[in-house]
């Protein structure tokens, strides 16, 4: 069943509201969800109001999401029960890019002693594991 059918099922009046719905797949920029009062699946419902720039939530595929209504043939993620990913971006940075870089600068430096310059930080690898960490969470 398409958008437009089961929002028309679901709205005849021409009133939209908002569902609880199961993420059942994640497509890019898109999921699609299960309703679970009124047990009809929709395709391709938003995750962002354009191409992915801004501040996405990616759901994980199994959780809760409120579904909720543009009009008749448009349905948008307005709330996540449990995030697998987030995206926050401009059109020329991000901020997994920056903090990314962010941690980089501060395992490659080295500060001037009077014996020369210091080797790299002895807790560098705690910079490497919050790298990772970060990379888990956001998305670029």
């Amino acid at each position: 069943m398409n958008i437009q059918n089961a929002i028309q099922r679901l709205a005849n009046n021409k009133e939209y509201y908002s569902s609880i719905a199961e993420v059942t797949a994640v497509n890019g920029n898109t999921c699609d969800v299960l309703l679970l009062r009124e047990d009809l699946e929709l395709f391709d419902v938003r995750l962002s109001a354009g191409e992915g720039k801004g501040f996405v939530v990616t759901p994980k595929v199994g959780s809760k999401v409120l579904v909720s209504y543009l009009n008749e043939t448009n349905a948008f993620v307005s709330m996540v029960e449990t995030a697998e990913l987030y995206t926050i971006q401009t059109e020329n940075e991000s901020l997994k890019a920056i903090l990314s870089d962010f941690f980089d600068a501060i395992g490659r430096m080295t500060v001037t002693t009077a014996m020369g310059p210091s080797g790299t930080p002895i807790n560098a690898m705690d910079f490497t594991n919050l790298k990772t960490r970060l990379n888990k969470l956001l998305k670029e």
